[in-house]
């Protein structure tokens, strides 16, 4: 009887020991999980927000013809608006992802026409 005392705890400790690591790696596959999505909400937030300064850009460049570009402040992010020839640039920063797009400006008999919108890497 004494020397069948221990066989039981082997097979428990064996057990245990395959169920922590499962979960171990299930608790490891959910904040891996997470982190994809916290980023891809991310780049999707910093596209919109690089979309919007483009938008607010090409406003201020057909109420001024002059316009040069500004920085602006969009819910945390910090985005700079250039005009350089008839190209501009919108490029914002939410200190997790950099989003830049680009378009073609030219007037035309006073009117201004956006052609070749595209987001560069």
């Amino acid at each position: 009887m004494k020397k069948n005392k221990g066989q039981a705890l082997l097979p428990l400790l064996f057990l245990s020991t395959i169920a922590l690591t499962l979960g171990v790696m299930i608790v490891s596959l959910v904040i891996s999980n997470l982190k994809e999505n916290l980023t891809f909400k991310e780049g999707i937030k910093g596209y919109f927000l690089t979309e919007a300064a483009l938008e607010n850009g090409l406003l201020q460049l057909l109420r001024n013809p002059h316009y040069t570009g500004e920085v602006l402040q969009l819910e945390g992010a910090s985005c700079i608006i250039t005009v350089n020839g008839n190209l501009i640039l919108s490029r914002c920063d939410t200190s997790k992802v950099i989003r830049k797009i680009q378009a073609r400006v030219e007037f035309v008999n006073g009117r201004m026409e956006v052609s070749n919108i595209e987001e560069i890497p």
